[in-house]
C-alpha cells in the first residue's frame, strides 16, 4: 500500500490479477481502491473473475462478484470464469457463479458448456476400471 501511495511505478492491472489468481483478497481490494478496473485483462486475455475461479479461490471469487466483474466475459477461446471453475472441478464456484446470474449455457470455441468440461474433469478424476483378468486374480 506505501508503494502505491507513493507513487512507485507498479503495473497495477498484472498485479491484480495476480493477486485474484493466487487468492490474495485483500491485495486485490486495495488495488481495486486505488482505481483498477475489475474487469481488466491479462495479457492472455484473462479477467482477474476467470484465474480466482481458474483457483477455486471462493472468497476472491464472492469479492469480485460483489464488486461487479463480469461474469459471463470470455477469453480469447470464450471460456467464462464458470468454465475455468469447471476445469479444476471447483463445483461451489460454479454454483456460486450461477447463483449470481453467469451463464451455464455458453459454450466456448470448441462448443463446451461449463458443465460439459465438468464432466471431462470428473471422468479424468476417476480410477480406471479393472481389466477382467484383474478382477478375477488370476
Amino acid at each position: 500500500e506505501m508503494l502505491l501511495d507513493k507513487g512507485a511505478d507498479i503495473d497495477q492491472k498484472s498485479l491484480f490479477i495476480s493477486s485474484c489468481r493466487n487468492g490474495q483478497t485483500d491485495i486485490a481490494r486495495l488495488l481495486l481502491s486505488k482505481g483498477v478496473d475489475v474487469n481488466s485483462r491479462s495479457a492472455q486475455n484473462e479477467t482477474a473473475l476467470m484465474v480466482a475461479s481458474a483457483g477455486g479461490f471462493l472468497d476472491t471469487v464472492k469479492f469480485l462478484i460483489e464488486s461487479k466483474a463480469d461474469l459471463n466475459a470470455g477469453d480469447g477461446d470464450n471460456r467464462t470464469a464458470m468454465m475455468f471453475a469447471a476445469t479444476g472441478g471447483y463445483e461451489s464456484v460454479m454454483a456460486l457463479l450461477q447463483e449470481k446470474g453467469a451463464d451455464p449455457k455458453l459454450k466456448d470455441k470448441n462448443g463446451n458448456t461449463a458443465g460439459i468440461i465438468l464432466e471431462g474433469f470428473k471422468n479424468s478424476q476417476e480410477e480406471p476400471e479393472e481389466t477382467p483378468e484383474e478382477q478375477s486374480g488370476e
